[in-house]
């Protein structure tokens, strides 16, 4: 198991369909890593985008763009924040959405 994991209790990133969001879990934890391993890069996200694209398998052109977008700002808010920090945030969206459907 790596650095990063998310919880079950964690909410869904991706609000659309449930088979995208390991995805762009995945896409989430590629990207604070790379923003570890590189807290000082300025290409205008440019190889963030590519480890995220690299990091999704090619899977999902159709939404693609969506999939970038909502992994980049919760990679950049993951990276942060600290990941300790963003984990108790989905977790606590997640109560708070398991609430409202009961």
């Amino acid at each position: 198991m790596g650095k990063y994991q998310y919880t079950d209790k964690c909410a869904n990133i991706y609000g659309g369909h449930k088979d995208r969001e390991p995805i762009c879990r995945k896409m989430v934890i590629a990207g604070v890593e790379f923003l570890d391993e590189h807290p000082n890069v300025h290409d205008g996200g440019e190889s963030l985008r590519k480890v995220l694209v690299a990091a999704s398998g090619g899977g999902f052109r159709e939404c693609m763009g969506t999939l970038l977008l909502v992994s980049t700002i919760h990679a950049r808010r993951a990276a942060k924040n600290g990941w300790s920090a963003y984990i108790r945030e989905r977790e606590q969206l997640g109560e708070e959405r398991r609430k409202e459907r009961d």
